[in-house]
């Protein structure tokens, strides 16, 4: 399974191209491949971070709860979801069956 950087709002590999595989620690076997970053994908989340500040800033209390709590219900169908990243994962983890 592949995974990505989220900056600004896109998932994006390493700038480098360089990825670094995850080893499930019970048997050696590669259970992921992950972005290798380094400081110039820090420096592009952290300018992003800034831009995206600039307008979360300023938001009203309500609109910053109506947007975490909108992010939380999506978080929770994701871990629900049936062949979801977060079912298999945690599955394959723990060796048993969570459907």
């Amino acid at each position: 399974m592949a995974h990505l950087n989220f900056i600004g709002g896109k998932w994006v590999p390493a700038q480098s191209g360089v990825t670094d595989e995850v080893l499930a620690p019970a048997t050696g076997a590669v259970i992921a491949s992950v972005p290798s970053s380094d400081a110039a994908d820090v420096d592009a989340a952290v300018n992003a971070a800034k831009a995206a500040f600039a307008e979360w800033g300023t938001a009203t209390p309500r609109t910053r709860s109506e947007a975490l709590l909108a992010l939380a219900d999506r978080l929770e169908d994701a871990m629900v979801r049936p062949g979801s990243h977060f079912v298999a994962s945690a599955e394959f983890i723990l060796h048993v069956p969570l459907r």
